[in-house]
C-alpha cells in the first residue's frame, strides 16, 4: 500500500478515485490545511540577541489528523507528500513529515487535479523539499506577528474605547498598506474642487456617415473666445487639413491570474473575492461528473500568466477545427510574467478542452455560480490563442480659418478573438469602478469616419457648445482594488480574497 498526503479532504476524495486504476493499492489522507502556527493568544516570539525564536504549536484539532497520517505512514510501502507547489504547501509538507515522524518520502507536485497530472507526478517521483520556501513562509508569519499582533491589539482597544460595534480581526503587513491606498484616494477625493468648462464640437455627415469632431481648447465660463470660435465655425469653410488611414491590432487579454479572476468575476457577476475563490477551489478540487469526480480547472491561486505547451497545443487544435484559419494564431501566444511573480503554477485554465469539458456539457453537474465562473475561465483561456482583433483608428483634422477640429475612428473591422467572448471580456476588464457592472452600459463606443481627401470641403450639420465639469478621482471598486494590490506586490494569491473582507 502507498500513501499520498494532500491538503484538502475534497481533493483527497477526487484523487483517490484516480488512483484506483493503478495496479498498487493507495490510501489518500488530507491535512486539512496547515498543521502548525504561532500561539493564538500570545506573541509566541522569543528574542535571543539578534535572533528570534518562534514558538510553533500544533493547531487545535490537528492532533488526530497527525496521528492518523503517522499510522498510515507506518503501514505504507511508500509515502508521497503532494501539498500545493508554493510556500504554503511546502510548509505543510515540512510539518506533516516532521510531526508524523516520516523519515522516507517522495515530495511530488501537480498543478491540476486530473488523472493524468496525478499519475505523472507519482511516476516522476521525488523532487526534494524546498527548504528556502519553508523558511520564507515561516518568516512571513513571524513578520505578521511582529507587526500585526501588537498593532491589532491597540486598534481593538481603541475601538472598544470609542464604543464601536466593529471588532477588527487584525492589522499588519498586508492590511496596513491596503488601507493606506484607500486613505490616499479618499484624501484626493476630499481635496477635489470641480471646475466647469466648455468645449466646442461639430457634427458632420459625409458619404452617408455621421461623425463628430472636437476643438481641443477648454473654455472657461464667460470666455469671449468661445463666442468668437462658435461664430467662425458657423460661417467659415470646413476643409480637410489632414486624413490618415490607420489600423490597430488588439491582442486578447492575458490568461487569468488569481487577482484577475477576482476582478473579472466581480465586474461580470458581482461575486465577492471570497465567493470567487470558494467556487474556484471547488472547481479545482473536483465535482461529480457522469464519468466520476473530476477537477475542472488548474490551481486557482497563482500569479503566473504561463500556459503549458500541451494545453496551448490542445487549444489551438480545437480552435482550428471550429474557426477559419485566419482566426487562430499560427504560433502559440505567450505572455511574460512580471518580475515579482513566483510563477510556481500555470495561469488558471480549464484542465481540458475536450468536448466532455465544454461548459455547455457541464450545466447539469455545476451550480449556477460554478457554471458562470467556469464558463468565464474556459472562454477567456481559448481566446488567448485566437488572432488579434483589428480596429480602424483613422485620424482626421478639419481646418476652419486656422482653427482645427480633430477626431479618430474606433471601428471593429476584423473581430479575431472578440468573436469568441470579446464583449464579456472587455466588460470584465473595464476601468470604471464607481458603478456596478452592466454589460450594455460599458460596451465599446464605435466611431466611423468616412474616407476623405486633403483639401476637400465638408459641410457641418451643427455646431455645439458642450458644458462639462472636471470629475473627482473615483473610489476603488473591489475589482480594481484587488488588481492594484497585486500590481504593487501587496498580498499574495493566497491572501488577496481575505483583504477586502478584513478592510
Amino acid at each position: 500500500m502507498n500513501l499520498l498526503i494532500v491538503e484538502s479532504p475534497a481533493k483527497a476524495k477526487t484523487i483517490a478515485g484516480y488512483l484506483r486504476a493503478r495496479p498498487e493499492a493507495w490510501r489518500v489522507e488530507a491535512t486539512g490545511g496547515h498543521l502548525e502556527d504561532l500561539p493564538k493568544n500570545r506573541m509566541g516570539l522569543r528574542q535571543q540577541g539578534a535572533r528570534i525564536q518562534p514558538e510553533w504549536e500544533l493547531i487545535h484539532g490537528k492532533g488526530k489528523i497527525v496521528a492518523r497520517i503517522a499510522e498510515a505512514a507506518q503501514q505504507a510501502d511508500a509515502v508521497y507528500v503532494g501539498a500545493d507547489d508554493d510556500r504554503e504547501g511546502e510548509r505543510i509538507c515540512h510539518d506533516v513529515v516532521r510531526r508524523a515522524g516520516i523519515s522516507r518520502y517522495h515530495r511530488i507536485a501537480f498543478a491540476e487535479v486530473t488523472a493524468s497530472a496525478i499519475n505523472a507526478a507519482i511516476d516522476v517521483g521525488e523532487r526534494g523539499m524546498h527548504g528556502a520556501r519553508v523558511g520564507a513562509q515561516m518568516t512571513r508569519r513571524v513578520i505578521d506577528r511582529q507587526i500585526g499582533y501588537p498593532m491589532s491589539g491597540l486598534i481593538a482597544w481603541h475601538f472598544r474605547q470609542q464604543r464601536k460595534p466593529e471588532r477588527p480581526n487584525g492589522v499588519g503587513r498586508v492590511i496596513s498598506p491596503a488601507l493606506h491606498i484607500l486613505e490616499m484616494a479618499e484624501q484626493k477625493i476630499n481635496a477635489f474642487v470641480p471646475e466647469a468648462y466648455s468645449k466646442v464640437a461639430v457634427d458632420y455627415r459625409h458619404a452617408g456617415i455621421q461623425f463628430r469632431l472636437i476643438h481641443p481648447t477648454k473654455f472657461q465660463p464667460d470666455d469671449e473666445a468661445l463666442g468668437q470660435l462658435y461664430h467662425t465655425l458657423q460661417k467659415g469653410r470646413h476643409l480637410v487639413y489632414n486624413y490618415q488611414r490607420k489600423t490597430r491590432d488588439v491582442p486578447p487579454f492575458p490568461p487569468l491570474t488569481t487577482a484577475r479572476l477576482q476582478r473579472c468575476a466581480f465586474y461580470l457577476f458581482g461575486f465577492s473575492p471570497e465567493h470567487t475563490m470558494r467556487l474556484a477551489q471547488e472547481l479545482y478540487e473536483g465535482v461529480e461528473l457522469e464519468s466520476g469526480r473530476q477537477g475542472l480547472i488548474t490551481y486557482p491561486r497563482t500569479d503566473s500568466m504561463r500556459l503549458s505547451d500541451q494545453a496551448t497545443a490542445e487549444i489551438i487544435a480545437l480552435l482550428s477545427e471550429v474557426h477559419e484559419q485566419q482566426m487562430v494564431v499560427q504560433h502559440p501566444r505567450v505572455w511574460t510574467n512580471p518580475e515579482r511573480a513566483q510563477a510556481a503554477h500555470e495561469a488558471i485554465r480549464p484542465v481540458s478542452v475536450q468536448r466532455e469539458f465544454w461548459p455547455s456539457n457541464l450545466r447539469e453537474q455545476l451550480s449556477a455560480d460554478q457554471g458562470r465562473l467556469y464558463d468565464m475561465v474556459f472562454y477567456r483561456t481559448l481566446a488567448t490563442q485566437m488572432a488579434d482583433s483589428v480596429y480602424d483608428v483613422s485620424e482626421i483634422e478639419i481646418d476652419v480659418e486656422g482653427d482645427r477640429l480633430s477626431g479618430h475612428a474606433n471601428e471593429l473591422i476584423f473581430d479575431g478573438w472578440e468573436r469568441l467572448d470579446g464583449h464579456r471580456a472587455d466588460v470584465s476588464e473595464r476601468q470604471k469602478d464607481d458603478e456596478r457592472h452592466n454589460a450594455d452600459q460599458y460596451a465599446k463606443r464605435e466611431v466611423r469616419l468616412p474616407e476623405v481627401g486633403i483639401g476637400e470641403e465638408i459641410r457641418p450639420i451643427e455646431v455645439l457648445t458642450i458644458e462639462l465639469s472636471t470629475k473627482a478621482p473615483p473610489r476603488y471598486g473591489v475589482g480594481r482594488f484587488v488588481t492594484t494590490l497585486d500590481n504593487r506586490g501587496i498580498g499574495r494569491p493566497s491572501t488577496l480574497d481575505g483583504i477586502v473582507r478584513a478592510l
